[in-house]
């Protein structure tokens, strides 16, 4: 893949702004920021910014490293065009449906705790009070469950706000199949990684807190899991226990309301990593005070929040959010809504109203020193402002189903709703790309004219490894002028006349084979057939019609390969087979013109027979193919070529491009390997699509094994003799088509 093309491109691309203001509500624009590859949202300013991380940098090796790191397979243009739409929605989701006062008000209480530390610490300095370790040991604590509890809840969060972007924008294109996208990807790659990286023995440590959280997103954002699963992280958990994880994560993603409802089911779900998080606590508080008794000053207290940067980094991104908003977001109205168990819900009720007076307040009730503030309760009511909201908030549309009939019933629709929609962006994003291609295309051939470099059309039509590329041609005139002293490159073709003149007979044989006129007898109506008037008497089929025959037109286009290692025998026989074909044509009255290239510092571009300049002395020109040196920078040559074929089409011609070469494609600017099979194959590809032009490469020579690769139609002649019937073989399918 082209990166710095793609990258261009994706900047480029205008539905993606549009998408993301009808989602949010508000004018967004996108972003980089080259500090972090994370996606997020943020105000500047009155100003809203969506960042979609590395994959919208410039940096070549940069965006390989990002696309390598995150294990993208096949990467495609599409593939990341819909990922990235679905990365904008659902940040724009945030923008929409999450009410960031609830992540601003638990920061506050967590950043209370990690100062609470220091000011402990501080007065340890003082005192020299071993007995203050226990308060530091227990603020260690409530700084790393309030840190937990904010991963607990962006990943149930993320589920919540998708699926109310689903229900509501989902009609919208790319972004119901972006979205399922995306969450694919992202699991898939997470569960590889969890797989391949996870240690049991490592319990009690961050690590394995983040492996268990991850893993209840992937419950939420990807349906119900069943147990026991191949999940590492979840592997020391019941049944029961998994169960309650899935009842959780289902409630996030489409019971709870707002997120004040997601917040207290991430609240207790963080009971089934508490004793993690204990023993996580007490090690860090344990370093920290093995630190805090080499300092002076107490600045060791940043030892416990260095891992925890994002985490603080979400509290300031949602204070900005926040402090911008206007309104509280709209509330969630489901189209169905699950049962959960009764001993459940009361957990996520009470926790309800612990969050109130105490977002730290956790299942085993560990509470913030001195915190007296309450703060008030969120009004989540609906954003009057929403239509989407006011169309679906019929409570007689929900209907409640058991997590039973969820898995039987509903999660199958959904994944098929997904797969559907996937292959409605693809189908979309293909015909606007074809339109577009074609366009250009189009405006590309009606160019007066040859142009001694790409003009801004050809650029749009051919990828960034050609930019800076220059090309000089050389006109038929002008070539035939430098022809004074060439005699000694003068070759004898006689021997290949007789075989173009048997090609050509064969070549009239396959364009008018179908130009005689055709009686089709035993008809019941028509014109009288007398040699059948005895089956009147049977059927009546004594009637016949007649039908006008069609003769097939072509013209055709060579391009020869004149570089270096086209020397000796290889320039000779690719001599003796334009001249062969040229004869041919020149006998059956097909249209011809004969081009040769190579490259030095630019491209070379020898056009030695034109469509319209058939005099003797411009098949003298031929004789010039024999000349080789340089490199073969292929890709622009037979762009060129083709423009010419399609530019100079007659009626109802069939076109017939011919390339002559000894192998594979060596450039300046790096143009080589299979980056360059794949750019000819497209250009190719391209104007047999819209055009039906058929492009034949025809391998001279004995090292001719990348022909195949690069050339669908092809054939390989290490004798110039073979030439006429291994081409007649190819034609005649062509024809036949």
């Amino acid at each position: 893949m082209d990166i710095k093309n793609f990258v261009s491109n994706i900047k480029n691309e205008n539905r993606i702004p549009r998408i993301i203001r009808r989602i949010a509500g508000k004018n967004i624009s996108l972003k980089y920021d080259p500090n972090t590859s994370s996606n997020y949202c943020t105000e500047i300013d009155g100003n809203y910014f969506i960042n979609l991380g590395l994959l919208l940098a410039m940096d070549e090796e940069t965006i390989k490293s990002v696309i390598s790191s995150q294990n993208f397979p096949d990467i495609t243009y599409d593939d990341t065009l819909i990922r990235i739409i679905g990365a904008a929605s659902h940040e724009a989701s945030h923008v929409r449906f999450t009410d960031f006062n609830v992540l601003v008000k638990h920061s506050q209480e967590v950043m209370k705790a990690k100062n609470n530390v220091k000011e402990i610490a501080g007065e340890w300095l003082k005192t020299k009070d071993d007995s203050l370790f226990d308060e530091i040991k227990q603020e260690t604590y409530n700084y790393l469950y309030g840190m937990f509890l904010t991963q607990m809840f962006n990943s149930l969060e993320d589920a919540s706000i998708e699926d109310s972007c689903l229900r509501n924008y989902g009609r919208i294109p790319f972004v119901s199949s972006g979205i399922n996208m995306l969450r694919n990807l992202i699991t898939d790659n997470e569960d590889e990684y969890i797989l391949k990286n996870f240690n049991e023995k490592e319990k009690y440590t961050k690590s394995y807190i983040e492996t268990v959280i991850t893993e209840i997103r992937h419950m939420a954002i990807a349906g119900y899991r069943n147990y026991p699963c191949r999940y590492t992280g979840l592997a020391n958990y019941t049944a029961d226990e998994f169960e309650e994880m899935n009842y959780l994560a289902l409630y996030a993603r489409f019971n709870a309301k707002n997120s004040s409802e997601v917040f207290s089911a991430s609240k207790v779900a963080m009971k089934f990593i508490e004793n993690e998080i204990k023993n996580v606590a007490n090690e860090y508080a344990n370093k920290y005070i093995d630190e805090l008794k080499n300092e002076t000053d107490g600045d060791a207290a940043n030892d416990i929040t260095n891992d925890f940067s994002s985490e603080e980094n979400d509290f300031a991104i949602a204070k900005k959010m926040a402090n911008a908003s206007t309104g509280t977001p709209p509330q969630k109205t489901p189209e169905f809504t699950l049962e959960i168990p009764d001993n459940l819900q009361e957990q996520i009720d009470n926790a309800g109203k612990e969050t109130n007076n105490n977002t730290l307040n956790s299942a085993g009730d560990k509470k913030t020193n001195n915190n007296k503030n309450q703060e008030k309760t969120f009004d989540n009511s609906q954003d009057s402002n929403s239509e989407e909201h006011s169309e679906t908030s019929n409570d007689n549309k929900q209907q409640k189903t058991s997590l039973e009939d969820y898995k039987k019933n509903i999660a199958p629709i959904l994944d098929k709703q997904s797969k559907s929609e996937l292959g409605k962006s693809y189908k979309e994003l293909n015909k606007k790309k074809l339109n577009a291609q074609q366009k250009n295309l189009a405006l590309s051939i009606n160019d007066k004219g040859h142009t001694p470099d790409l003009n801004e059309t050809d650029k749009k039509c051919l990828s960034d490894m050609h930019k800076g590329v220059k090309i000089r041609y050389f006109s038929p005139d002008e070539i035939y002028a430098t022809m004074t002293n060439t005699e000694h490159l003068y070759e004898d073709i006689t021997p290949y006349k007789k075989l173009a003149r048997k090609f050509s007979k064969d070549m009239k044989r396959l364009l008018f084979r179908d130009s005689r006129i055709k009686k089709i007898p035993n008809l019941n109506r028509g014109k009288i057939d007398k040699r059948n008037l005895h089956r009147i008497v049977i059927d009546d089929n004594c009637f016949y019609n007649k039908i006008d025959g069609k003769a097939h037109k072509a013209r055709f286009c060579i391009l020869v390969d004149q570089s270096g290692s086209m020397g000796g025998s290889k320039s000779k026989n690719a001599y003796y087979a334009s001249a062969m074909l040229a004869e041919a044509c020149k006998i059956t009255s097909i249209p011809l013109a004969v081009y040769g290239h190579n490259n030095t510092s630019d491209v070379l571009l020898y056009h030695y027979l034109d469509y319209k300049k058939h005099s003797k002395k411009y098949y003298d020109n031929l004789v010039n193919i024999v000349k080789n040196g340089g490199c073969n920078h292929d890709s622009i040559p037979i762009f060129y070529c083709l423009k010419d074929l399609v530019k100079n089409r007659k009626h109802d011609e069939k076109l017939i491009f011919i390339v002559i070469s000894d192998g594979a494609p060596a450039g300046n600017n790096g143009y080589q390997g299979q980056c360059a099979f794949d750019d000819i194959r497209n250009i190719y590809k391209t104007f047999e699509n819209f055009y039906g032009v058929e492009t034949i490469g025809v391998g001279i020579g004995s090292d001719i094994g990348h022909i195949p690769q690069i050339y669908e139609n092809h054939c390989l002649v290490p004798n110039v003799e073979e030439l006429p019937m291994e081409l007649l073989k190819i034609f005649k399918r062509t024809l036949q088509k």
